[in-house]
């Protein structure tokens, strides 16, 4: 259907179609919560805030490059280290071979977050220098 222009806003007009208001059902038919499972009541005026927080009690750490468990995939991967960059956590620590083929790409041993060099990672690449 052609667009409708006026002077000040741009507007597309359309009609939906049974397959659009289908599919959108089927979307909607897979949700476990809504927004109105995730309101809670908040008094501003007592001055404290307090509000549960979930977290995952997550203790395994990906790797930064491929996101797998540092400890998923041991031999093929080459180990854990941590790049010896400034990052701080998941972003500190990498599988051996995906750093050493980060950086070798990279050509330098320059972190692209924080932009230290990563002193943790070896290889042909460290010889070039940073």
């Amino acid at each position: 259907m052609p667009a409708t222009r006026t002077p000040q806003v741009d507007k597309v007009l359309y009609s939906a179609s049974s397959s659009d208001i289908s599919l959108s059902g089927e979307i909607g038919a897979h949700r476990n919560s809504s927004v109105s499972d995730c309101l809670s009541e908040v008094d501003l005026e007592s001055g404290a805030l307090d509000m549960d927080v979930h977290l995952d009690n997550k203790t395994q750490r990906d790797c930064r490059i491929c996101h797998l468990g540092l400890e998923t995939c041991e031999e093929e991967c080459g180990g854990a280290i941590e790049l010896g960059c400034s990052c701080k956590g998941d972003l500190g620590a990498a599988h051996k071979k995906c750093a050493e083929t980060w950086f070798k790409i990279r050509g330098n041993t320059t972190c692209e977050i924080c932009g230290a060099a990563a002193l943790g990672v070896a290889g042909e690449q460290t010889k070039r220098g940073a």
